[in-house]
């Protein structure tokens, strides 16, 4: 049974609808494709290998990814942050953590959230608030437990993300994280890069253990 061809526009979007492709039963039924993903790959019922296509909002993409990157505060002090306060590495020179979200450079990535897991074991985790940003490069940033602030690097803002509900173990929680103001957050990056970086705010008052570790995961379509 011969397959029936998929045809991206001129602006590199795919259409409306895609044939149903490498299941064995090829019947060149359309499928609507709706917010986030449908892969086809594997072999056509005609023998021929079939090209894996996703689309996210109408935007082709090769394959999905779960990278993580883990942000260390400082041993001391333990003083507890305030609403809205920088959590970062060091109370003096902070370092901007970073992520590898690509598999090639020059290629794009879509957003589509993530979690943060963290080992903290305060009382107030239960309840503790995170609001995580995106950037294409290292943002000046405040220190840790100071008020959050970016002196430079505005431009390269690519995104927020923001807490949800605390799922907690003895041992730290563990919280997903929803895009903000928008379905998903593009990363077009340039060529030669094939990592971000980001920054975490404390949007509820608590109180950090010592080295409290806070892990970064993304779930991100990729080029």
């Amino acid at each position: 049974m011969a397959r029936t061809p998929i045809t991206f526009g001129a602006d590199g979007k795919p259409p409306a609808s895609l044939p149903l492709a490498g299941r064995g039963d090829d019947t060149g039924t359309p499928i609507k494709i709706q917010a986030v993903g449908v892969d086809y790959g594997g072999t056509g019922v005609d023998g021929d290998p079939q090209r894996v296509v996703s689309v996210v909002d109408g935007l082709p993409v090769g394959h999905t990814a779960v990278p993580t990157s883990t942000l260390t505060r400082p041993s001391t002090p333990t003083t507890a942050y305030s609403i809205n306060d920088m959590v970062a590495s060091s109370t003096t020179s902070p370092t901007v953590p970073s992520i590898t979200i690509t598999r090639a450079a020059a290629a794009s990535a879509v957003i589509l959230g993530g979690l943060l897991r963290s080992n903290g074991t305060d009382a107030s985790r239960a309840t503790a608030q995170f609001q995580v940003d995106l950037w294409s490069a290292a943002p000046g940033v405040a220190v840790d437990n100071a008020a959050w602030a970016i002196s430079s690097g505005m431009a390269n803002h690519l995104g927020t993300l923001i807490s949800g509900t605390n799922i907690i173990g003895t041992d730290g929680l563990s919280t997903p994280l929803q895009v903000q103001g928008q379905p998903y957050i593009a990363a077009a990056l340039a060529a030669g890069v094939s990592v971000i970086y980001w920054t975490l705010k404390a949007l509820t008052a608590h109180t950090p253990i010592a080295s409290q570790t806070y892990t970064l995961v993304l779930h991100v379509a990729q080029d």
